[in-house]
């Protein structure tokens, strides 16, 4: 047979090894970047060219489409379905399952058990929305967000609120469930292969968290399930129309079933793993003293946050429509929207300032105008004046929607914005207090404040739109912001408890060197979970994956030898007697 395998890296782990398991067995195989492919489409027949060539005669076509090229990836995998190729996964099963809102919705018609999920667009329907959905505590999740990214938890009703405008403030699409606190950050992931589930593992959130997604620190264990939980598994499968399906699953059980089958295939005793760099990035044993920089970062970082402040007051923020009200207006053209050609015949209708913003593709504009002086009928001119410019300068282009944001409004979404960012900040103080000590939370609102108020100076200081974008983007940065220190903060609590007589300012160049260093370490874990696998002992291979890949506490005994190695380095070089 003669197999394509759409990829866009063919040195993947799990793509090369496909590759292999084909040729062994005969098969002419050959990896294909989905970008590089492009297709006509005619009354008389299909074609695809692949850089200049025409690809034809191939009897077969297995998906490795990534999430950020979904749209162009399941385009070119129809294109093959056209020209009659096989595929074990249909490019509309492919997008079913990566749209959550589409898998809800198909799930639920089945008669399947889910959790209670609202979906909506308007701002005026958010309380109604929530009310639909019931009492918090709330899950907020991108609608095609991947490995446990953009998904959010709300204690309460404020919190859900502020998180949903936030959201809507970066025109994603998403959806809000209810919190299953029963299932205590656990979930199964169960690996289908036509009426059969051929693997499955059960995850568990760490500690202070609720997401059990390997990505964010999740533990995973290999699991036998139980007819019910098998039968869910295949209705799901058969619902999304995936013939190699995965429901609700990761990677990591795919790595597990094909390694398994290749390992006793080809009686492998051991399986090599290069980085993808040729270089380390982070060399062994480093040790930078961040502490000798104390003074001077923090100094250059009190500077800069007053000077922030200054900018704040004088000349202040470029508050955008969203905060001082005004016009907004969806446009949509047939071509690729030519920024400078709106921008220039808007400019000229003298109605202020205007903004031009691209948003979903190239076709669709964002228009925002400031606030016209008069009533509402200053305001229905204005927007009657912008729809007849956008006609004559695209006579395709067409008005999807308008907005006229009031004072009332404006001033509502600002402190709206405003309060959203205090309470993820207080959320955050909450939680390292809870998780570590007192003196670690007032640490890291400290640093929190600084880092807001420095952004919040760039925007004064270059004049940017400040927007419901703009506090998203705040939001953003809160939670990487928080997410390093908590990386931080637990390394140095380990530390804590095996130095304790280390002085504090070598504890924490300690721990920051050796965060650091982390993915080197988790590298050389990986060579020893395919090294048991590759010695038939799959559960081996699930142990050392908890003990060394997703468990934290690894970190600790990794650190133990090295005490008890520089204890009996000392022991030795001490003198005798």
């Amino acid at each position: 047979m003669k197999i394509a395998i759409l990829s866009r890296n063919s040195s993947l782990y799990s793509t090369s090894r496909l590759v292999e398991a084909g040729r062994s067995r005969g098969h002419r195989v050959r990896v294909l970047d989905p970008l590089r492919c492009y297709m006509r489409i005619a009354q008389n027949g299909f074609a695809m060219h692949y850089k200049g060539r025409a690809l034809s005669g191939f009897d077969a076509v297995i998906p490795r489409i990534g999430s950020s090229i979904t749209f162009y990836g399941t385009a070119v995998l129809r294109q093959f379905e056209m020209m009659g190729v096989y595929t074990p996964n249909c490019s509309d099963a492919v997008l079913r399952a990566r749209d959550k809102l589409r898998s809800l919705q198909l799930l639920a018609r089945e008669g399947m058990d889910l959790p209670r999920t609202v979906f909506g667009d308007y701002p005026d329907d958010t309380a109604d929305l929530l009310q639909m959905l019931g009492d918090p505590p709330h899950v907020i999740k991108l609608n095609e967000g991947t490995q446990g990214q953009g998904v959010l938890l709300a204690e309460k009703r404020a919190s859900s609120q502020g998180m949903i405008e936030a959201f809507r403030g970066l025109y994603a699409n998403f959806v809000v469930q209810e919190f299953i606190g029963e299932a205590g950050g656990g979930d199964l992931r169960c690996f289908v292969i036509g009426n059969r589930v051929a693997a499955a593992m059960h995850r568990q959130a760490p500690d202070g968290d609720f997401r059990a997604n390997l990505h964010r620190g999740g533990v995973a264990s290999g699991v036998k399930l139980s007819e019910l939980e098998t039968e869910v598994a295949l209705r799901a499968a058969a619902t999304m129309g995936l013939g190699i399906a995965i429901s609700m699953f990761t990677a990591v059980s795919i790595v597990r079933v094909v390694m398994i089958f290749i390992a006793g295939r080809y009686k492998l005793k051991s399986i090599k793993i290069k980085p993808l760099l040729p270089f380390q990035m982070i060399p062994d044993g480093t040790r930078i003293n961040f502490m000798n920089a104390r003074f001077f970062g923090s100094g250059f970082s009190a500077v800069l946050t007053i000077a922030s402040i200054i900018l704040f007051i004088t000349p202040g923020l470029n508050y955008g429509v969203d905060f001082r009200g005004g016009i907004q207006m969806e446009v949509v053209t047939q071509q690729p929207a030519d920024l400078a050609k709106f921008r220039a015949g808007l400019d000229e209708l003298g109605l202020g300032e205007v903004a031009l913003q691209e948003f979903g593709d190239v076709n669709h504009l964002l228009v925002r105008v400031e606030r016209q002086p008069g009533g509402e009928e200053a305001q229905t001119a204005a927007v009657e004046h912008l729809k007849a410019e956008v006609v004559k300068i695209d006579p395709t282009a067409k008005v999807e929607r308008t907005e006229v944001v009031g004072p009332k409004v404006s001033g509502e979404l600002a402190t709206a914005g405003i309060l959203s960012v205090v309470l993820a900040s207080l959320a955050m103080l909450v939680y390292i207090w809870v998780r570590f000590e007192w003196p670690f939370a007032v640490g890291a609102i400290v640093t929190l404040v600084l880092d807001v108020t420095k952004t919040i100076g760039f925007f004064a200081l270059t004049g940017l739109d400040f927007n419901l974008t703009a506090i998203a983007a705040l939001l953003t940065l809160v939670g990487y912001s928080v997410n390093d220190k908590v990386v931080v903060y637990d390394r140095m609590r380990e530390n804590m408890r095996l130095y304790k007589t280390m002085p504090l300012r070598e504890l924490i160049d300690l721990s920051i060197n050796e965060t650091l260093a982390q993915g080197r370490i988790g590298y050389k874990a990986l060579q020893g979970i395919y090294d048991r696998i590759a010695a038939h002992d799959p559960e081996g291979a699930f142990t050392a994956m908890r003990a060394h890949l997703l468990d934290r506490r690894q970190s600790m005994l990794y650190r133990l030898k090295q005490m008890s190695d520089q204890a009996r380095a000392a022991a030795d070089a001490a003198p005798k007697g």
